[in-house]
């Protein structure tokens, strides 16, 4: 089973579920190899022959360069033009996630990707979301969760801190779409 997180924020990160752990990925079309980290900003360059996403994706003439896809996508209004031609910034972040579901592809050893966990900014509202989930499903890219920045946070403290969620006389509310 190929189950994945993704981080869609300021900074991104791919990373593979694997014994339930996060495996953290790091590729080259993506990211620097000579870069220490596993994260990524989420800038994304469109020319009229292909896109680059993260490291890759430098700004220059005759393209639609963002500089932070995931601030951008907040306002679905937003719009490009690259060669007479208009994109929406859906049509932006469906190519960016395009692109990793490519690499994810690239590097599965024939096994389909399962599950992917989506972790976003706290502040995406209900319509960022729908448009998100409406995004993925598009390009066959199936959503089982989406997680808000700092919940996946806290998971992340207890297992590295390898705690426990409090259960006696603790109450806690997640919001897990």
């Amino acid at each position: 089973m190929n189950h994945f997180v993704i981080d869609f924020g300021s900074y991104n990160m791919i990373a593979k579920v694997s014994d339930g752990q996060l495996e953290q990925k790091k590729y080259n079309s993506i990211i620097d190899y000579e870069h220490e980290t596993f994260k990524f900003k989420s800038k994304i360059k469109i020319t009229d022959k292909d896109t680059n996403i993260g490291d890759k994706a430098k700004q220059s003439h005759n393209a639609i360069f963002i500089n932070n896809l995931c601030q951008e996508f907040k306002n679905p209004r937003s719009t490009y033009s690259l060669s007479n031609k208009k994109y929406t910034i859906n049509q932006i972040v469906e190519k960016y996630f395009i692109v990793i579901k490519n690499e994810l592809n690239n590097h599965s050893e024939n096994e389909p990707i399962d599950a992917l966990t989506l972790v976003i900014p706290y502040e995406y509202t209900k319509t960022n979301k729908e448009n998100l989930k409406k995004i993925l499903n598009n390009i066959k890219l199936k959503c089982n969760h989406m997680i808000e920045e700092p919940i996946a946070n806290y998971f992340g403290y207890l297992n590295t801190n390898h705690l426990d969620v409090p259960h006696k006389d603790s109450f806690m509310m997640l919001n897990i779409d």
